[in-house]
């Protein structure tokens, strides 16, 4: 099973990449934790191929995704994302490779059916963690180059 059947809504990411793109080089930029919600916020190491029009019109080079766990049970999050400034102020980030996995566990709906709890799963040098939720989200966008 690919990590795009695991989340809601997987036509928002297989629109704009054809075959789903690899979670592996992952730039973090951000992790927030809210009530019941955990949202990674990064940029995929690859850009979608073909390029679709308007991201070739727009001038767009970089892909972010945010990654929304929802309804979280469980986490456990070690280290922080890492991100420095070069001299021409930009960024440098360096890449987590982030696993999305089903659980043999299950929830049950207010309708009684039940669902498979999903686990995102990050290792790297710098930060690791383990969240266990309900269902998992995921937006993407393209952005042109940008400085600081």
């Amino acid at each position: 099973m690919h990590w795009t059947d695991l989340i809601t809504e997987k036509l928002k990411v297989l629109g704009i990449y054809k075959t789903a793109p690899s979670l592996e080089d992952f730039i973090i930029e951000s992790l927030y934790v809210s009530a019941g919600y955990i949202n990674i916020r990064g940029d995929f190491s690859s850009m979608p191929e073909p390029l679709p029009k308007r991201w070739k019109d727009e001038g767009f080079t970089n892909c972010s995704a945010e990654i929304q766990a929802i309804s979280v049970v469980k986490s456990e999050i070690h280290g922080s994302p890492k991100i420095q400034i070069n001299s021409n102020n930009c960024l440098i980030a360096h890449g987590s490779n982030i696993l999305i996995e089903q659980m043999e566990t299950r929830w049950e709906a207010p309708d009684r059916s039940k669902f498979f709890h999903k686990k995102i799963i990050c290792e790297s040098s710098f930060i690791k963690f383990e969240i266990i939720c309900e269902l998992i989200s995921v937006s993407i966008k393209g952005y042109g180059p940008s400085a600081i």
